[in-house]
């Protein structure tokens, strides 16, 4: 019984990961496409074509990380990823967007 509860668990934490990381992706990627012209940069300084190939990339990027974890270091990530989120979401101008990626380590 143990184990079918550790496993379910780690599924829950799986799928919470990929929503909360794609849904940081997908706010970082929309930051990214209304500010860049602002910020004077384009999204091949991103290593993008556009704002989808970014949040494509970004995505990837974190599944790839995540996976590599241990349950714990990965739902600590997980929570960043969902705060992250949460920050970007609650922006409402470049000047919020770029204080939110500061303070997670994204843009220096």
């Amino acid at each position: 019984m143990r184990i079918l509860r550790t496993a379910a668990i780690l599924v829950t934490l799986g799928l919470a990961g990929c929503t909360q990381c794609e849904r940081a992706c997908r706010a970082e990627a929309n930051a990214y496409d209304a500010c860049l012209r602002d910020w004077g940069q384009e999204w091949r300084d991103l290593g993008a074509d556009d704002r989808d190939d970014y949040r494509e990339t970004c995505t990837t990027t974190w599944d790839t990380y995540l996976d590599g974890l241990d349950s714990e270091a990965r739902a600590d990530e997980v929570a960043q990823c969902g705060d992250l989120a949460d920050d970007l979401d609650a922006a409402s101008d470049c000047d919020g967007y770029r204080a939110a990626l500061q303070a997670y380590g994204i843009l220096d």
